[in-house]
Formats: C-alpha cells, structure tokens, sequence
C-alpha cells in the first residue's frame, strides 16, 4: 500500500516539461506517485479502506468540471475495486457501483462532449477473480477492457475490431502520440494503430 514517488520518464514528466495542464480526480494514490505541484488541479480522497465504496466516487462526482480544459485529465473511480475485494463480483453492492459507474462514465461523456476535440478512455487497471482478488496471472485478473470515444464524433467512424488485444505496455505510447509528445524515454511499447486510427478520423474531418 505504500507508493513510492515515480522519478523515471512518464507522461506526466514530459507534459510537466512542455508547460501543459493535467489533472487528477479521485484515488489520492496518484499524488503519491506523482507530487501536487505537477498537477493543474488534484482534488483526491483516501483510497485504501476497502470497506468505503463511496467516499472516492462522490468526492469526485462534488468536483469534476462542467468541461475538460487540460491536456490530460485523469478521473479514477474507484468504488467498482472496493466492492470487489469485500464481496466479489456477483453481489447487490456490486450492482450498484456499476449502475452507478455507468451513469458516471455517460456524465463524463457528455462533459467531452462539450469540451472540443476530446479523446475518451475507460479502461481497467485489472480484472478479478470470482473471489474479488487480483495480483496474480490468470486471465481474470490480467484481462480488463478498454473503451474509446472521441469527439466531435466523425461521420464515418472506424470501428476498432472487437477482438482487438492491447498491451498495457502500449497505452502510454498510444496516449503520447494523442497528445503530440515524446514518447517517455523508458518506455518499450508502441502505439496502437487501431487506436490511433479511431482518433484521427475526427481529428482529420
């Protein structure tokens, strides 16, 4: 549960380099990693009692912005990852923070929507097993989903194949390229073309 401050290369740092805005909503783990002068505006909650399925995602919900205006907005929810470590996935309480993510994520969508050129991703961080643990190797808990919107929408969107498999190791190069930045320096993925395609249709029209 201790982070420790990240001091290689990262998205972060290179943003910082070239001036530009970035923000952190939710997880208070990010100002662990990366201190509160890097960030525009940080406005995180304690993250590790397991046992609180809402304060984060609340305190979150109270100080989102109406529109995005920074580079790179970062929102971490994170009451679907409590619910899951006390009760599993198949529980009331997890039914209900995923009703409620959803109504989250389609709140944020409208928000991107309203703030020009937009890329969106929802993705996991990691799966679960049946018990609601992860750290391991089986499939449940290396393999989670990601999903891309983009805005203003194109009129002839290409649609990523839906058996696509992305590396982690490959978000961050894919997120550099989308910002128009270096890759960082320690970095060994690559970005993805499907991906890339999906964004620079809109950014193309």
């Amino acid at each position: 549960f201790d982070s420790d401050v990240v001091k290689q290369d990262s998205i972060i740092f290179q943003l910082d380099a070239q001036g530009r805005r970035k923000s952190v909503y939710g997880d208070d783990t990010w100002l662990s990693l990366y201190p509160a002068h890097l960030w525009s505006a940080a406005n995180v909650f304690p993250s590790f009692n397991v046992w609180d399925l809402d304060t984060v995602d609340n305190g979150v919900d109270a100080t989102l912005p109406d529109v995005f205006e920074d580079d790179l907005t970062v929102v971490h929810y994170l009451g679907v990852d409590h619910a899951g470590h006390r009760y599993g996935p198949v529980h009331k309480e997890m039914d209900r923070k995923m009703r409620e993510t959803d109504k989250r994520i389609a709140s944020i969508l409208e928000r991107a929507q309203r703030s020009g050129p937009t890329v969106v991703w929802v993705l996991g961080d990691h799966g679960m097993t049946n018990d609601g643990e992860h750290g391991g190797g089986t499939d449940l808990e290396i393999h989670t989903m990601l999903h891309q919107s983009v805005f203003p929408e194109p009129e002839h969107p290409f649609a990523v194949p839906d058996d696509t498999v992305i590396d982690q190791i490959d978000l961050v190069a894919t997120l550099a390229v989308l910002l128009g930045m270096p890759m960082p320096f320690t970095n060994i993925g690559k970005a993805n073309r499907h991906l890339l395609r999906a964004a620079y249709t809109t950014a193309c029209t």
